[in-house]
């Protein structure tokens, strides 16, 4: 079936999908300004006289079910805000928003109105508070993250802050294990109703661990304490080239004192790539290579399974645990050709590269939290485990066209990497000197990772082992922190908050085969600033400062060489430092809708993969601290609505000025760089009185500058369509992606001093989606209590 044809058939399934049940009456209960209301009191009274009567829940709902046909009158008022009714004539299952007016109260001289806006600057993070918006209605936590400022959530699982990579994400205050496709199938199997907001951090303070260059994004749910078992279920299908099915389920169970929750989500993906790169060999052999390469992914298969719970001691203390495992099997079949072009001779292969990988992650948390509200206090302990898994085998041909019957190259590869980490934190907060918040805290953990190459080669028929190439890695890291930091509000205008963050890092690597050795040992302060200045309430300036350090994955520094095509390789390096960073940002909030922002970043010791030329015409990919890099960006954000409930837009605006200065091996430059970002999400309510919801997201990106390598410009649209059922919890998606096809090349150039490439990648980027919900149990979700993980930082480093 085609792509237009699915698209064509999932929209008229939206448009006239029946409501199946009669006569129920469901709603929200919202004031002015989208804060979503409870315990307000809603009475419906039919023309028999007859008289229905309830009130609206933590999310704002009210329901009432089979009621005859016929003409109501419904009425709602509560403490605080102005009575208001409607008449409904009841011919089939109907939803209704109701907005109430609060009533100005009179304190000397001053008039309040209890509200709370959308979108509001704190002093270390900006808050979107979703529950005061129609978005948690129908939608899941990855929609709302489309919709919300400053943040970039791609459908390819890419999240961003301002254009900023390396973003960790925290669900109340836990950072994430899962990252990428992972993470966006996990919220994705979350409903958006149980979001009270989102904290987008752009300056982490330094009670964060270090080792957030994009900064974070703190999602909050809700705690509600309905007792007995509720959850939903959700089924998605993906059409690209290929089919991509993927699902999950979420369970939550509580009592009085014991909560558990349970998720369960699975994929199976089908994908295809390629890349066209064109190579000139700048030294005396006046050489061109073109290299093909392709990949089909068929398919990879991944299953995750988390469950955490929780138990009340007492009202002052509460025991948690999670555990957390992901399993994946992929096959990948490459394949392609390399057309050597020299002077007088021209030589052509092609290529063959079959892979297997076998990935295992589990990740264990137990933690400890005593709350003492009369003094103000909380103490907060966890320890942590995980183990990561990754097993990976791949034979590679190479056949000379002319002799297509003789392998001309072959080997074979058996890697394995096993990943260990402990860790143990505790933290501690006081109101100390009456008026000043205390936080401080320490963190401990040990981290060893073993890496092993099996490397054969073909010849005559045979494998034969390679023991040159053939290698055991060990690497081990022992890091230490320590952190305080104080907050202060000194009037209703003017708060301050300061800290610092010091870490002690030992490095010990150990190349057995090879017997090399590289030992580090290095102490980082890490100080953060923040100063917040409240001019009135709708207008506030703000200054942040921090530093931060961005150590390597832990495969980057796996040391193994890996054949790409014939002449064209890909290894690790140990030796790689982490980078340094200092970041500087002043904001300006208007009306909760205009934000403002000039940031500085200057980074040192970058490090990278680049291409270096082994003579006299073989590529080797490797890691390099390159240099240091300046950017200055100029940011702008509107987060408004256009017509009240039914259009609201958020619109991001970034420019940048980049200096780099570029020392590696081959490659000594100076740039400078003009890069500009923009992010448009546009989110449409009962679209033309459907009760379809619609939503319109758009990027573009003008290029990317990394060290001696350059993205050409590149943009993406997307539009999507929802449909709720609230008389049975159900919900209906759709979403086409790149629709125009726009991300499906890239330009990769890349130049140093014996050579320039030219690479064009094909992404399978444009597809549609078809997502089923459906909820079960009650509505009101308990999210069990989590802690962040002392180890996070490590787990993150696997990916």
């Amino acid at each position: 079936m085609s792509l237009k044809a699915i698209s064509l058939a999932s929209l008229l399934f939206l448009a006239w999908l029946p409501t199946w049940a009669q006569y129920s009456l469901q709603g929200i209960v919202a004031d002015s300004n989208h804060q979503l209301l409870t315990n307000m009191h809603i009475a419906l009274s039919g023309t028999t006289g007859q008289v229905y009567n309830t009130v609206t829940g933590k999310a704002g709902r009210f329901a009432f079910d089979k009621l005859p046909q016929g003409t109501y009158t419904l009425k709602v008022n509560g403490m605080g805000y102005s009575a208001d009714s409607m008449q409904i004539n009841l011919i089939k299952d109907t939803f209704v928003t109701v907005t109430l007016k609060p009533v100005p109260t009179e304190l000397k001289g001053a008039t309040i109105m209890a509200t709370k806006p959308v979108f509001e600057k704190k002093i270390d993070r900006f808050v979107f508070n979703v529950q005061n918006t129609g978005l948690v209605i129908g939608n899941n936590v990855w929609d709302v993250l489309k919709q919300t400022p400053l943040v970039n959530a791609r459908e390819s699982g890419t999240l961003s802050i301002l254009g900023l990579q390396g973003v960790s994400v925290y669900i109340n205050n836990r950072r994430s294990i899962l990252s990428g496709r992972d993470l966006q199938q996990y919220l994705n199997n979350l409903p958006a109703d149980n979001i009270t907001s989102i904290e987008v951090i752009t300056v982490p303070s330094s009670k964060y661990e270090a080792g957030n260059p994009g900064g974070i994004i703190n999602i909050l749910l809700k705690k509600d304490e309905s007792i007995g078992l509720n959850g939903s279920i959700n089924i998605a299908d993906r059409q690209a080239t290929y089919n991509t099915p993927g699902g999950g389920l979420q369970l939550n169970y509580r009592n009085r004192k014991f909560g558990q929750q349970l998720m369960v989500n699975g994929s199976s993906r089908r994908a295809y790539f390629y890349n066209d790169n064109v190579i000139n060999y700048l030294g005396n052999t006046q050489q061109q290579e073109l290299i093909h390469n392709q990949t089909i992914k068929k398919p990879e298969n991944s299953i995750g399974l988390s469950t955490s719970v929780d138990y009340t001691i007492n009202p002052s203390s509460a025991l948690g645990a999670t555990i957390d495992f992901r399993t994946t099997h992929s096959n990948d079949y490459n394949s392609g050709f390399n057309e050597i072009n020299a002077p007088g001779q021209k030589q052509l292969y092609t290529n063959t590269n079959p892979e297997t990988r076998n990935t295992n992650f589990l990740s264990l948390n137990l933690n400890y939290q005593y709350l003492d509200k009369k003094h103000k206090r909380e103490f907060a302990v966890s320890a942590d485990y995980f183990n990561y898994q990754n097993n990976q085998q791949a034979e590679f041909f190479s056949y000379n066209k002319q002799t297509p019957e003789i392998v001309h190259n072959g080997n074979r590869t058996d890697t394995r990497q096993l990943i260990n980490n402990y860790a143990i934190k505790a933290d501690y907060n006081q109101l100390v000197l009456k008026n000043v918040k205390m936080e401080t805290g320490i963190r401990f953990s040990h981290t060893r990772t073993n890496n092993l190459l099996a490397f054969d080669n073909f010849s005559n028929g045979n494998w034969i082992p390679n023991h040159l190439r053939s290698n055991d890695f060990t690497y081990q890291e022992w890091i230490s922190a320590a952190y305080i930091s104080l907050y202060k509000k000194i009037n209703k205008h003017l708060e301050i908050k300061a800290g610092a963050r010091l870490e002690q890092t030992n490095l010990k690597n150990r190349l057995t085969t090879a017997k090399e050795f590289h030992d580090q040992h290095y102490i980082n302060v890490f100080p953060t600033a923040y100063i917040n200045y409240t001019v009135n309430d709708n207008n506030t300036l703000s200054f942040s400062m921090k530093s931060d350090i961005r150590r390597p994955a832990y495969a980057q520094l796996n040391p193994f060489i890996f054949v790409i095509s014939d002449k064209y390789l890909v290894k690790g390096n140990p030796e790689l430092s982490p980078s340094n960073s200092i970041m500087m940002e002043l904001a300006y909030t208007m009306y909760h809708d205009y934000i403002f922002m000039a940031r500085y970043t200057k980074s040192t010791r970058l490090f990278e993969q680049i291409a270096i030329v082994i003579p006299p015409d073989t590529t080797l990919l490797d890691r390099f601290n390159y240099g240091n890099a300046d950017n200055w960006s100029l940011v702008s954000v509107i987060n408004k609505s256009i017509i009240k409930e039914r259009w609201k837009i958020s619109l991001s605006n970034t420019l940048t000025l980049q200096r780099q200065q570029v020392d590696a091996p081959q490659t000594h430059i100076r740039t400078r760089d003009y890069l500009y970002m923009c992010n448009l999400s546009q989110q449409f309510t009962n679209l033309f009185g459907s009760k379809i919801d619609a939503s319109i997201n758009g990027s573009y990106f003008s290029k990317m500058v990394t060290a001696n390598s350059e993205i050409s410009g590149f943009g993406e649209v997307g539009i999507g369509f929802t449909r709720n059922i609230p008389a049975h919890n159900l919900s209906v998606s759709f979403y086409a992606g790149d629709i125009f096809n726009t991300q499906r090349l890239k330009h990769f150039y890349t130049t140093n001093d014996l050579s320039v490439s030219d690479m064009t990648g094909f992404s399978d980027t444009r597809y549609v989606r078809l997502s089923i919900v459906k909820k079960i149990g009650s509505n009101k979700v308990k999210t069990v209590r989590k802690k962040d993980p002392g180890n996070s930082e490590e787990a993150n480093r696997t990916r």
